[in-house]
């Protein structure tokens, strides 16, 4: 059987998991949000490495709906009706 959890953790589970499988790196996307807060505090009190990825710069700065319109067909994106 597999057990799955869902976030956002405390800072004490963080540090059992991290200690558990024996992290010393952790790579994570900054999302920004309150749900990283727990697992980046942890890596600061066990003295972990930590990889912060951002996203990358837009590489157009679209002033209209057009322009905008033609950067997204320009990166082969899809319309998704929402």
């Amino acid at each position: 059987m597999t057990k799955r959890a869902c976030g956002p953790f405390a800072v004490e589970d963080e540090m059992t998991l991290m200690r558990g499988h024996a992290i010393d790196v952790l790579v994570t996307k900054n999302s920004g949000g309150a749900a990283s807060a727990a697992k980046i505090e942890a890596t600061r009190r066990l003295g972990i490495a930590m990889l912060l990825v951002g996203r990358p710069e837009p590489e157009n700065d679209a002033l209209d709906v057009e322009a905008a319109v033609a950067a997204i067909l320009a990166h082969g994106a899809a319309f998704r009706g929402v």
